[in-house]
């Protein structure tokens, strides 16, 4: 992952951080990371 020099991340990169988060978190944050995600793709 590599910030942009607007200092966010790629849409590809942030959709890979919360793919990865979405696997490891409890089902309450992960239900908000799939909420995250789907406005990140909009």
């Amino acid at each position: 992952m590599k910030w942009q020099q607007d200092g966010e991340l790629s849409p590809a990169d942030l959709d890979a951080l919360i793919n990865t988060l979405k696997r490891v978190e409890c089902d309450q944050n992960c239900a908000e990371l799939v909420r995250l995600g789907q406005s990140t793709s909009d």
